[in-house]
Protein backbone atom coordinates (compact mmCIF):
# COMPACT_ATOMS: atom_id res chain seq x y z
CA UNK A 1 0.00 0.00 0.00
CA UNK A 2 2.72 2.50 1.16
CA UNK A 3 4.39 1.74 -2.47
CA UNK A 4 1.67 2.33 -4.14
CA UNK A 5 0.47 5.74 -2.34
CA UNK A 6 4.85 6.75 -2.48
CA UNK A 7 4.84 6.02 -6.33
CA UNK A 8 1.71 8.34 -6.67
CA UNK A 9 2.90 10.99 -4.73
CA UNK A 10 5.86 11.10 -7.26
CA UNK A 11 3.70 10.73 -10.01
CA UNK A 12 1.81 13.83 -8.85
CA UNK A 13 5.37 15.88 -8.03
CA UNK A 14 6.69 14.94 -12.15
CA UNK A 15 3.53 16.33 -13.28
CA UNK A 16 4.01 19.50 -10.88
CA UNK A 17 7.51 19.95 -12.79
CA UNK A 18 5.78 19.88 -15.52
CA UNK A 19 3.12 22.55 -14.73
CA UNK A 20 5.74 24.23 -13.36
CA UNK A 21 7.60 24.76 -16.35
CA UNK A 22 4.76 25.00 -18.64
CA UNK A 23 3.86 27.93 -16.04
CA UNK A 24 7.40 29.18 -15.91
CA UNK A 25 7.48 29.22 -20.26
CA UNK A 26 4.55 30.81 -20.05
CA UNK A 27 5.68 33.98 -18.16
CA UNK A 28 9.30 34.71 -19.51
CA UNK A 29 6.51 34.56 -23.38
CA UNK A 30 4.39 37.05 -21.79
CA UNK A 31 6.99 38.88 -20.30
CA UNK A 32 9.22 39.10 -23.45
CA UNK A 33 6.13 39.71 -25.54
CA UNK A 34 3.74 41.72 -23.20
CA UNK A 35 6.60 43.64 -21.01
CA UNK A 36 5.51 42.08 -17.71
CA UNK A 37 4.99 38.83 -15.85
CA UNK A 38 1.53 36.74 -15.52
CA UNK A 39 0.40 38.04 -12.29
CA UNK A 40 0.90 35.63 -9.09
CA UNK A 41 3.27 33.13 -11.29
CA UNK A 42 6.01 33.88 -8.36
CA UNK A 43 3.60 33.04 -5.84
CA UNK A 44 1.89 29.94 -7.20
CA UNK A 45 5.32 28.69 -7.84
CA UNK A 46 6.65 28.24 -4.17
CA UNK A 47 3.52 26.68 -3.56
CA UNK A 48 4.46 24.15 -6.33
CA UNK A 49 7.76 23.37 -5.59
CA UNK A 50 6.49 22.74 -1.83
CA UNK A 51 4.63 20.11 -3.22
CA UNK A 52 7.04 18.57 -5.60
CA UNK A 53 9.72 18.47 -2.99
CA UNK A 54 7.26 17.11 -0.39
CA UNK A 55 5.18 14.96 -2.47
CA UNK A 56 8.35 13.39 -4.23
CA UNK A 57 10.29 12.16 -0.40
CA UNK A 58 8.77 8.33 0.32
CA UNK A 59 9.79 7.35 -3.41
CA UNK A 60 12.97 8.65 -2.89
CA UNK A 61 13.49 7.02 0.32
CA UNK A 62 12.20 3.69 -1.28
CA UNK A 63 14.36 4.17 -4.37
CA UNK A 64 17.39 4.53 -1.78
CA UNK A 65 18.30 7.46 -4.21
CA UNK A 66 18.72 10.50 -1.29
CA UNK A 67 22.42 11.73 -0.97
CA UNK A 68 24.32 9.81 1.83
CA UNK A 69 28.05 9.04 2.55
CA UNK A 70 28.97 5.15 3.74
CA UNK A 71 32.50 6.20 4.20
CA UNK A 72 32.19 5.22 8.05
CA UNK A 73 29.71 2.52 8.11
CA UNK A 74 31.59 0.77 4.91
CA UNK A 75 34.21 0.19 7.04
CA UNK A 76 32.06 -1.35 9.75
CA UNK A 77 31.64 -4.67 10.47
CA UNK A 78 28.43 -6.04 9.51
CA UNK A 79 26.34 -6.71 12.42
CA UNK A 80 27.56 -3.20 13.57
CA UNK A 81 26.50 -1.25 10.20
CA UNK A 82 23.74 -2.63 10.34
CA UNK A 83 22.78 -1.60 14.43
CA UNK A 84 24.64 2.19 13.63
CA UNK A 85 21.99 2.27 9.98
CA UNK A 86 18.45 1.24 12.64
CA UNK A 87 19.35 3.12 14.71
CA UNK A 88 20.39 6.41 12.08
CA UNK A 89 16.47 5.35 10.86
CA UNK A 90 14.92 5.10 14.25
CA UNK A 91 16.41 8.76 14.95
CA UNK A 92 14.78 10.03 11.56
CA UNK A 93 11.64 8.12 11.97
CA UNK A 94 11.10 9.71 15.85
CA UNK A 95 12.27 12.87 14.25
CA UNK A 96 10.04 12.83 11.12
CA UNK A 97 7.14 11.62 12.88
CA UNK A 98 6.69 14.56 14.98
CA UNK A 99 7.25 16.44 12.33
CA UNK A 100 4.46 14.78 10.34
CA UNK A 101 2.16 15.80 13.32
CA UNK A 102 2.97 19.09 13.05
CA UNK A 103 2.06 19.24 9.37
CA UNK A 104 -1.20 17.73 9.95
CA UNK A 105 -2.30 20.73 12.33
CA UNK A 106 -0.51 23.14 9.96
CA UNK A 107 -2.32 21.85 7.32
CA UNK A 108 -5.72 21.86 9.24
CA UNK A 109 -5.64 25.78 10.38
CA UNK A 110 -4.36 26.55 7.26
CA UNK A 111 -7.38 25.51 5.69
CA UNK A 112 -9.73 26.74 7.96
CA UNK A 113 -8.39 30.07 8.51
CA UNK A 114 -8.12 30.47 4.40
CA UNK A 115 -4.13 30.86 4.91
CA UNK A 116 -2.76 32.85 1.49
CA UNK A 117 0.57 34.04 0.63
CA UNK A 118 0.70 38.15 0.21
CA UNK A 119 2.28 38.98 -2.84
CA UNK A 120 1.12 40.15 -6.38
CA UNK A 121 -1.69 37.83 -6.32
CA UNK A 122 -3.42 36.27 -3.11
CA UNK A 123 -2.52 32.54 -3.35
CA UNK A 124 -4.07 29.59 -1.12
CA UNK A 125 -1.01 28.25 1.37
CA UNK A 126 -3.23 25.22 2.06
CA UNK A 127 -2.38 23.05 -0.92
CA UNK A 128 1.60 23.40 -0.28
CA UNK A 129 0.86 22.59 3.73
CA UNK A 130 -1.11 19.58 3.15
CA UNK A 131 1.34 18.70 0.56
CA UNK A 132 4.05 18.85 3.18
CA UNK A 133 1.80 16.36 5.49
CA UNK A 134 1.25 14.02 3.06
CA UNK A 135 4.64 13.82 2.21
CA UNK A 136 5.73 13.94 5.64
CA UNK A 137 3.45 10.95 6.39
CA UNK A 138 4.03 8.50 3.37
CA UNK A 139 8.41 9.07 4.05
CA UNK A 140 7.63 8.26 7.99
CA UNK A 141 5.60 4.86 6.55
CA UNK A 142 8.48 4.37 3.86
CA UNK A 143 11.34 4.62 6.83
CA UNK A 144 9.45 2.36 8.75
CA UNK A 145 9.17 -0.37 6.98
CA UNK A 146 13.01 0.45 5.80
CA UNK A 147 13.57 -0.07 9.59
CA UNK A 148 11.89 -3.62 9.73
CA UNK A 149 13.49 -4.40 6.83
CA UNK A 150 16.95 -3.67 8.25
CA UNK A 151 16.13 -5.37 11.86
CA UNK A 152 15.06 -8.39 9.69
CA UNK A 153 17.81 -8.89 7.79
CA UNK A 154 19.73 -11.85 8.44
CA UNK A 155 23.27 -10.33 8.89
CA UNK A 156 24.27 -9.24 5.24
CA UNK A 157 24.03 -5.19 4.23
Amino acid sequence: MIDVLSKIGALVAGALIMGLIALTVADVAWRNLGGHSIPGVYEYSEVILVAIVFLSLAWTQKADAHVSIDLVTRALPVRLDRIVRGLGVAVALVVLAWMTVASIEAAGESWTTGEYRIGLSEVPVWPARFAVALGLCALVLQLAIGLLDILKRPGGR
